[in-house]
């Protein structure tokens, strides 16, 4: 499962085919609410370059969910020929 933890405007211009939004302020109050339909998937985060995604493993890691960072966030994703959708 892949959790983007950009900003909403970063959001808007593209993003990673089915990935769920959930800005990095965010993560500790609404990740049980965004991910309870995904409650035994390894959580994959990603941001523009990977220091949000840090943080929010972190954060998820600490609520009990087995999560890890994309290196290199969606920036590394588009060099390796990633699909992004707008």
């Amino acid at each position: 499962m892949l959790l983007d933890v950009r900003e909403q405007n970063e959001w808007n211009l593209f993003r990673i085919p089915n990935a769920i939004h959930l800005p990095l302020a965010k993560v500790s109050d609404a990740a049980a609410e965004a991910l309870a339909r995904f409650p035994d998937e390894a959580v994959v985060v990603y941001c523009g370059h990977g220091p949000r995604s840090a943080q929010a493993v972190e954060l998820l890691r600490a609520q009990g969910f087995k999560a890890s960072s994309l290196a290199g966030g969606i920036a590394a994703w588009i060099d390796a020929g990633g699909e992004v959708e707008q």
